[in-house]
């Protein structure tokens, strides 16, 4: 039995089971070794529709997409029409944040890094057509500054709609419209939605969600807005396309038909070292240009996750070993069942594991605990940090949105770890940890951070 025969059969007898455990109703997984793809699709794309997945079926990617926003961008750094180090207002002059000073240095390197430092998580509804885009942008003249750009790393979707405007101002031509022309034709993919219109055509997976109950239902909604199309809001295609797109990034951007669509001098400035990423304990080590990298025992892997509306995805990359994952999911707890099968498909192929999970430690550390007492927000999320009978506790608030309705979690223990790194009590095998960043002139922590985002304290 050769080696794509024994994949699909371990597949075929694993997958379904992981499925059932989390909920999640469909998957699709594609898999580049030597060469060749293997594509394994399984479950139902809508459960009140009884519609099976294909292996053709195409799934939502989410924030996947900003690493093809930001290989649409180094196209035209190839092209000498975008400089990476000037800043965004060089190529769109209409670019304002709240502050006026600092939004003057931030760079298209400070966007594809995520260390702009303006605030990210900003999901405006402008509408839908060519204009949407641009009406985002203007609306993020109100946006707050919460670090000088370059300070840090802070996972920034508004960020990549800038990108996505400057790629429009550039060609002329609406963002989908560039999407197509430059990276989807070129690689062949034809099975690619870009908007609900086209998700209904191609019978694309609805995500799911998880009710009180514990039941999983369709979501309310299929995607966010499409002003944040850049940044990840509407893209869906199959496992086996994702890993096209991937095999042109091993290649050294040529895609599989043959035709160049990066210079290799671009594609392996994607996947260098940037920008360090905050140690949180997990194995994400720094900041490419769009893509995250990660060090498994020494070993470089590339990649990226999304996450929409009951959609979770994850691809991932190991350029010395010409492999390829691409695992797609259409529920809550679609994330565990994606890095799983990824993991365990690269642990089959080249024998790597990915890093041991933190576990408590014993004795736990001592640290002061009023350094990290306070409230941390930004208009997504409030945490709050308090001592309970001399023990930290963190409580979340959050609002309205279209995964659900205003709420507050449960107060959770947080547990010392190492330094300024604090673990979620009651987390484990998979533990939730934060990280305290910074230090004002009392010597309390200007940051909370955790989930790749930097929360200033208020």
């Amino acid at each position: 039995m050769d080696q794509r025969q024994e994949l699909r059969e371990w597949l075929q007898c694993t997958v379904p089971a992981l499925l059932e455990e989390q909920g999640v109703p469909a998957v699709s997984v594609a898999v580049l070794a030597d060469g060749r793809v293997t594509s394994f699709a399984h479950g139902t794309a809508h459960v009140g529709a009884a519609a099976p997945v294909a292996e053709r079926t195409p799934f939502q990617i989410g924030s996947i997409t900003k690493v093809w926003t930001a290989t649409l961008v180094m196209q035209l750094v190839d092209a000498g029409r975008i400089d990476l180090d000037a800043p965004v207002q060089r190529h769109l002059p209409e670019f304002r944040t709240a502050d006026p000073d600092a939004c003057a240095t931030i760079s298209v390197r400070h966007l594809l890094t995520h260390s702009a430092g303006f605030e990210g998580d900003l999901f405006h509804d402008t509408g839908e057509g060519p204009g949407c885009i641009a009406r985002y942008v203007e609306r993020l003249a109100t946006a707050p500054q919460f670090f000088a750009p370059g300070r840090l790393s802070s996972y920034n979707n508004a960020g990549f709609v800038v990108l996505g405007r400057i790629l429009e101002v550039v060609h002329g031509v609406p963002f989908e419209r560039v999407l197509r022309d430059r990276l989807l034709d070129p690689l062949e993919i034809t099975g690619a939605a870009t908007g609900i219109a086209s998700a209904g055509r191609l019978g694309a997976a609805h995500g799911h969600v998880r009710r009180g109950d514990g039941a999983t239902v369709p979501a309310r909604v299929w995607g966010t807005p499409m002003s944040m199309a850049p940044a990840g809001s509407m893209l869906a295609m199959s496992a086996s396309d994702l890993v096209r797109f991937a095999m042109a990034h091993l290649g050294g951007g040529l895609a599989p038909t043959g035709e160049r669509v990066l210079s290799e001098r671009s594609a392996t400035a994607m996947r260098a070292s940037h920008l360090r990423q905050t140690d949180v304990g997990g194995d994400e080590s720094a900041r490419g240009l769009g893509w995250e990298l990660f060090d498994w025992h020494g070993a470089a892997l590339i990649g990226h996750d999304g996450t929409t509306i009951g959609q979770e995805a994850t691809l991932r990359m190991l350029p010395e070993h010409g492999i390829a994952v691409a695992v797609l999911t259409n529920g809550e707890g679609g994330g565990q069942v994606a890095e799983s099968v990824a993991a365990s498909v690269i642990e089959r192929l080249t024998g790597l594991r990915p890093p041991a999970r933190p576990v408590p430690t014993n004795p736990t550390p001592s640290i002061d605990p009023h350094r990290f007492v306070g409230t941390y927000a930004t208009s997504t999320e409030s945490s709050r940090v308090y001592l309970d009978h001399g023990e930290l506790r963190l409580v979340s608030s959050f609002p309205d949105d279209a995964d659900g309705p205003a709420f507050t979690a449960e107060p959770v223990p947080l547990i010392p770890w190492r330094g300024d790194i604090v673990m979620v009590g009651g987390t484990e095998p998979d533990p939730q940890m934060y990280a305290f960043i910074g230090a004002d002139r009392s010597g309390r922590a200007e940051f909370l951070y955790g989930n790749g985002r930097a929360d200033p304290r208020r």
